[in-house]
C-alpha cells in the first residue's frame, strides 16, 4: 500500500515537471515571437525612413511611373523596377488619390463682388440654365448667340441662356458692357479682372452664381463662346444623364503638362509636379446637375486652382464626391 502512494507520488511529480517545462518552453516560444514582431517593425520603420531619405536625395527620373487607369495591364511594377535599375527617384504620371483631398483650409479667395446679374433668371423650375464664358469686349459673340438660339429658346421656355464674364481694364468697354447687361438681362459678371489666367476664377463664380439664383434648375449646362452645339443633341443629353451628383461631358485623356512659361497653359512643378494631367472633361462644354453644383462650389475654395480650367473641375470633382460621366462629344 505504501509502496503504491509513493509510485503515485512519484508520477504525480514527474507530471508536474513535464507541464511546467511545457509552460516554460510556451512562454520562451512567446517572448520570442514578441521580440521578432518588434525587430521586424522597428527594422521595417527604420528602412523606411532611410529609403524615404535616400529616394528624396536622389535625382527625379525621366519617366513617370504610368499608374494611369489600364484596363488590360499595369505597368507600374515594371516602372518602379527600371527606376531601382535606374537609381532615380520615381514620380507618378498622375496624382495618387490622396492628391485628390481637398484642403482643410481655404486656398482660394472666390470672395468677388458682384456686378451684373439678370433680374429674374429663375423665377420657376427650369430644365437647364445654359451659361457662356465669354469676355467684356466679345459684344458680337453674344449678340451672334442670342441671335442663333433664339428659336431654340423661345420652343423651350424651360431653359435659359445667360453669358458670365469678369471686369475689364477698358473703361470705355465696361460701360458699353454694362448698358448691354441692362438692355438684354442677360449678363453675369463679377469683380475679377478678365485675363488669361483667370478661367478657374470664371468657373468658380458660375458654380456660385448658379447655386445663389438658379438651384430650382436640373442641370447647369457650361459653353465656351468659342464652342457651338446642335440643341436637339444636348436635350437627348439632357434626358439621358443621370439627374443627381452629375458631372457630364468630352473626356480628354493622357494630356501632358505643358511647362514652357511662353505657354498661356504652362504650369510650372511647385503648383502642379505630375507632368500628365488626370483624364479631364473637356471645358468647351460640359454639364453639370443641380445639386452637384452646389457641392462643387461648398469646396472649390478648398482645392487649389490650376490654370487649365477643365483639368481643375475634374480635380475639383474628384475631391468633393461628384461623379463623372464621359459621353461622347455629340453635341456639335
Amino acid at each position: 500500500m505504501v509502496m503504491h502512494r509513493v509510485k503515485h507520488s512519484t508520477r504525480r511529480a514527474r507530471h508536474a515537471r513535464r507541464k511546467n517545462c511545457k509552460l516554460t518552453i510556451i512562454a520562451a516560444t512567446f517572448v520570442a515571437a514578441v521580440w521578432m514582431i518588434y525587430q521586424t517593425v522597428f527594422n521595417s520603420t527604420m528602412m523606411d525612413k532611410v529609403n524615404r531619405k535616400n529616394i528624396e536625395e536622389l535625382p527625379k527620373c525621366n519617366f513617370c511611373i504610368r499608374n494611369f487607369a489600364m484596363r488590360l495591364k499595369s505597368y507600374q511594377d515594371e516602372d518602379y523596377a527600371m527606376a531601382d535599375l535606374r537609381n532615380c527617384r520615381p514620380i507618378t504620371c498622375v496624382p495618387p488619390e490622396d492628391y485628390y483631398i481637398p484642403s482643410t483650409v481655404p486656398v482660394n479667395m472666390f470672395d468677388f463682388k458682384p456686378l451684373l446679374s439678370p433680374s429674374e433668371p429663375c423665377e420657376r423650375a427650369m430644365a437647364a440654365i445654359i451659361i457662356v464664358h465669354t469676355r467684356s469686349e466679345s459684344w458680337e459673340t453674344r449678340a451672334h448667340w442670342r441671335e442663333s438660339n433664339k428659336a431654340f429658346l423661345d420652343s423651350r421656355p424651360d431653359i435659359k441662356l445667360y453669358f458670365i464674364i469678369g471686369r475689364s481694364e477698358n473703361s470705355t468697354a465696361w460701360n458699353l458692357t454694362t448698358e448691354e447687361g441692362k438692355v438684354h438681362d442677360d449678363i453675369i459678371a463679377y469683380d475679377f479682372l478678365e485675363q488669361n489666367n483667370t478661367s478657374p476664377s470664371k468657373t468658380a463664380m458660375m458654380l456660385r452664381w448658379f447655386s445663389e439664383h438658379c438651384s430650382n434648375a436640373r442641370f447647369l449646362v457650361k459653353v465656351n463662346d468659342g464652342t457651338y452645339y446642335n440643341p436637339q443633341k444636348l436635350l437627348y443629353a439632357l434626358e439621358d444623364l443621370p439627374p443627381s451628383m452629375t458631372f457630364a461631358g468630352k473626356m480628354n485623356y493622357h494630356h501632358e503638362v505643358k511647362r514652357n512659361s511662353a505657354d498661356e497653359e504652362a504650369v510650372f512643378e511647385n503648383l502642379y509636379p505630375y507632368p500628365y494631367w488626370p483624364n479631364y472633361i473637356s471645358g468647351q462644354l460640359y454639364i453639370i446637375s443641380s445639386d452637384a453644383v452646389t457641392t462643387l462650389w461648398t469646396a472649390a475654395p478648398y482645392v487649389l486652382t490650376v490654370p487649365l480650367e477643365d483639368a481643375w473641375m475634374t480635380i475639383l470633382a474628384q475631391g468633393a464626391g461628384v461623379i463623372r460621366n464621359f459621353i461622347p462629344d455629340r453635341f456639335k
